[in-house]
């Protein structure tokens, strides 16, 4: 289970995001959505629940802005199996 919560993630935007940086900062899958809905100027969709959150600003100057993810719930179907938060992970078995 420890692949599913911690996993690299690399980003390439030429004149945006700069190249080189590494971070700890969190960010989940839900949030390249929500990332590429704003950079493509789209409105989130307000009839689903949406539980990504837009990482724009912290793509394009990572050393200056923080993450604003803080945590997440992962679950196998129905069931809860671990829950991260900043920097601690809780798995339950």
């Amino acid at each position: 289970m420890e692949g599913s919560l911690r996993v690299p993630f690399i980003i390439r935007w030429p004149g945006k995001v700069p190249a080189g940086v590494t971070s700890n900062e969190m960010v989940h899958a839900t949030d390249i959505f929500t990332s590429i809905l704003e950079i493509a100027s789209a409105e989130v969709p307000s009839d689903r629940p949406i539980d990504g959150i837009s990482q724009v600003a912290f793509f394009k100057d990572p050393t200056a802005v923080k993450s604003q993810r803080e945590g997440f719930l992962f679950y196998i179907k129905d069931e809860l199996r671990a829950v991260k938060w900043k920097d601690w992970k809780l798995h339950l078995v």
